[in-house]
């Protein structure tokens, strides 16, 4: 079974192989985005502002349990951002 560590061997090299090696972002702490808003509440309307804080979920994911959490809709709960 061909790898891809074996595809990555057979490529031609200009000076004899890499200088070395190392691994870049492999937690899920490696990747990290705070949202700032463009308008902040204003404490009235019927609207709700969550902060939430996620580690190794997709965002849809994670807004389908929202709004079945508060027995809403799916289209009830919105995001801003969508950058993991």
């Amino acid at each position: 079974m061909l790898t891809l560590q074996d595809v990555w061997d057979d490529l031609p090299t200009a000076w004899g192989g890499p200088a070395g090696n190392g691994n870049l972002r492999t937690k899920p702490e490696d990747f990290q985005v705070i949202e700032e808003p463009i308008t902040l509440p204003s404490g009235e309307g019927e609207h709700l502002w969550l902060r939430i804080k996620k580690r190794s979920c997709n965002t849809d994911w994670v807004a389908n349990q929202l709004a079945r959490l508060a027995g809403l809709k799916q289209s009830a709960v919105s995001y801003a951002g969508m950058k993991d």
